[in-house]
């Protein structure tokens, strides 16, 4: 894998992320329904945003939305929900800290 594309892999991972929860507002009967139902991708969508150069940031974030939305949703009460909800924003979050440390690795081999 090249080094360039190693940054990329938890960016598209969370872009597809964000559909995948946005898809979950269109459920809704009305545009409030909708507005209240694609929150929680306008959320990570600005996380993405805030931390899109630092990667630290990105991990930290990422890995406290992960444990957030376990609360929120109540994820922890079905496995599966956990696992396709939860999961994916924490392992995010463990992508972005390991890019974190292959990025450190190689500027101080320059």
């Amino acid at each position: 894998m090249k080094k360039r594309s190693l940054p990329w892999i938890p960016r598209i991972l969370i872009i597809c992320y964000i559909l995948f929860i946005s898809i979950f507002s269109l459920d809704a009967t009305s545009v409030t329904g909708f507005f209240i139902h694609i929150i929680p991708s306008v959320i990570f969508a600005i996380i993405l945003t805030i931390s899109w150069r630092d990667f630290r940031l990105a991990a930290v974030l990422f890995a406290l939305a992960g444990v957030g939305t376990i609360f929120f949703f109540n994820t922890y009460r079905d496995l599966f929900a956990f696992l396709i909800i939860s999961i994916v924003p924490i392992l995010i979050g463990i992508l972005f800290w390991i890019s974190n440390a292959k990025n450190k690795k190689s500027k101080k081999r320059k």
